[in-house]
């Protein structure tokens, strides 16, 4: 669970200002190296100030739970993510925006197979090794902007035999100065 935080917060960190491909649907590319994912990361400037962001459930699919137990499952994450979240990007967390989030995605065990943002866009796929050992694959898809972004983050993890997939949609909006 902890891994699939950090990569909400990655999709979160890159929905601030920026945050997949089909180019590897199965996500079995090689890793790519830090250096190369920090030239794809650092082109994401962030405004400091207040941000609202709001994330809602796309897909939920739990193979071998019962329907019922899979609505109320399905139920209670929508819910919480709904909630949305309000918070203060400072002038210092801006300029370490992405160094920081490199540094949170090292220490959460997760490498990016491919990330290219550019023009505005965000494709990206990463893996993260989940405490189990169970390998979760994530897909982010969106638009970003200074002030802003909208992003789609799916992700597949095998549990107990059977692949859960998630999909989320994250809307981040700069609201104005810090309050």
């Amino acid at each position: 669970m902890r891994n699939f935080q950090i990569a909400a917060a990655t999709v979160m960190a890159l929905s601030l200002a920026a945050c997949g491909s089909d180019s590897d649907p199965a996500g079995e590319s090689a890793p790519m190296d830090e250096a190369e994912v920090a030239e794809q990361i650092e082109q994401i400037e962030l405004q400091p100030g207040q941000y609202q962001t709001s994330l809602s459930l796309v897909e939920f699919d739990f193979p071998g739970v019962d329907g019922e137990a899979e609505a109320q499952m399905r139920d209670v994450m929508a819910q919480a993510l709904e909630e949305g979240n309000s918070f203060c990007l400072t002038p210092d967390e801006a300029a370490q925006g992405p160094e920081r989030m490199l540094q949170e995605l090292a220490e959460a065990d997760c490498t990016f197979t491919t990330i290219d943002v550019s023009g505005g866009n965000v494709d990206a796929q990463m893996a993260c090794v989940m405490e189990g050992g169970e390998e979760s694959r994530f897909t982010m898809s969106g638009t970003y902007a200074a002030d802003g972004s909208s992003m789609r983050m799916s992700t597949k993890q095998d549990v107990g035999g059977q692949e859960v997939a998630i999909t989320m949609q994250a809307e981040s909006k700069r609201t104005g100065e810090c309050v």
